[in-house]
């Protein structure tokens, strides 16, 4: 059952237990108060019928438990359960669990709070603030001297950099007074190399790009970190090379990742890299691979509803490979999703993404002029970001056509 709890969070509900056993029943009241007894788990102070680890750590540790191959299954069942709960759910979590380490007095416990908070944040696609809570984490991590906590806090301040609203140049140069602070733990290295060389490659400075992504990939080897490698590294990498037009380059990246991952079972992340490997058979006009790319690894299948990049990118470029292979109505209809899936999120690189390929699926149905204001939106997100590359290619794709 502590299991089955950790796939669900921090913080559980009594009721959510029972979505993930077999006969759909909550586990008895005994059975939750042996646990509290063992201090491993305790009531929630503010919330009914809720509980909540009594450390992140205890919650991590059972997770580990779970076999690969079942966390997908569970996931499912819990998003299955909070789909009709909306984001107010996961808001009473956040604020809540912030509210209750605040009360330890306790400065690290406060900053595994925030970066819960955080992750929930960037989940549900709110980079902006998910980036505030992580700064705010690293920072009371170093105070209480636990510098790996803090490498890890900053690790997702580079990714909110990232993804989120904080243009190019401004989240580049965050990033190397990140690089320059003493005593970090090596490995937010790897982080900060990997996600300076896809900005770097928005700029359309391409060799930057590869060479330190090129770094970050070999300090990842060293320190063994095999699912970076496979998961973060190969984004990177296959994200440069389709901003810089070069789907065969884009694919001989993500491929071998993308197969890797489905052996190992890691699908959550596979639903992340396959979009992008289906993309880069697009650029070289193998539209049917494409979408037999989009049929083998399913992001409605293989992750959960609320991971937006995942469930956005795979409908976006599904989409894109239905119009091309003349499915004009499918394709709408899964560019559309995309959109509505994209809009609620301040990740501007996804939503950039998911308007040009909306644009070329209107263009394919003979609407051009509904097909060049989704390219306009296009092209203000990306300015916004300082995407450079990503405004050539649009600026590129509207001339030649």
């Amino acid at each position: 059952m502590l299991e089955q709890a950790s796939v669900i969070g921090l913080e559980f509900e009594w009721e959510a237990l029972g979505e993930l056993t077999s006969g759909g029943r909550r586990p008895a009241g005994p059975q939750l108060a042996a646990l509290v007894r063992k201090d491993l788990i305790q009531r929630h102070e503010l919330i009914g019928d809720t509980f909540r680890f009594r450390h992140i750590l205890i919650r991590d540790a059972a997770y580990e438990r779970v076999p690969k191959r079942v966390r997908s299954e569970l996931h499912e069942r819990v998003a299955a359960w909070l789909e009709p709960r909306g984001d107010e759910f996961d808001e009473i979590v956040v604020s809540s669990a912030i509210r209750v380490f605040r009360e330890l007095g306790d400065d690290l416990a406060l900053a595994r709070a925030l970066a819960f908070s955080g992750r929930l944040q960037f989940w549900i696609g709110r980079a902006q603030e998910a980036l505030e809570d992580f700064e705010q984490a690293a920072l009371l991590a170093r105070e209480a001297g636990n510098r790996g906590e803090e490498a890890e806090y900053l690790h997702h301040v580079v990714s909110a950099l990232t993804h989120g609203p904080t243009p190019e140049p401004v989240a580049l140069l965050r990033i190397e007074e990140l690089r320059r602070a003493e005593g970090l733990d090596p490995r937010f290295e790897v982080s900060a190399l990997l996600s300076s060389g896809w900005l770097e490659g928005m700029q359309d400075r391409f060799e930057v790009a590869r060479e330190l992504v090129a770094r970050g990939r070999e300090l990842a080897q060293e320190f063994g970190m095999e699912l970076t490698l496979l998961t973060e590294a190969t984004i990177c990498a296959g994200s440069i090379e389709l901003l810089a037009g070069d789907g065969a380059a884009a694919e001989a990246a993500l491929r071998p990742a993308c197969e890797r991952l489905e052996e190992i079972g890691e699908v959550g992340y596979l639903s992340s890299v396959s979009p992008l490997l289906a993309d880069g058979l697009c650029v070289q006009g193998l539209d049917e691979e494409a979408l037999a790319i989009t049929d083998r690894w399913r992001a409605d299948q293989l992750t959960v509803a609320e991971d937006i990049d995942a469930q956005a990118a795979w409908r976006r470029v599904r989409g894109k490979a239905f119009a091309r292979v003349g499915e004009l109505d499918e394709g709408e209809r899964l560019a559309r999703e995309a959109m509505k899936i994209a809009e609620r999120t301040d990740h501007l690189p996804l939503r950039a993404w998911v308007m040009s390929d909306l644009a070329e699926v209107l263009r394919l149905a003979g609407r051009p002029d509904e097909a060049a204001g989704a390219t306009r939106e296009a092209l203000r997100l990306c300015e916004a970001k300082g995407n450079l590359a990503a405004v050539r290619l649009l600026t590129d794709s509207s001339v030649t056509r």
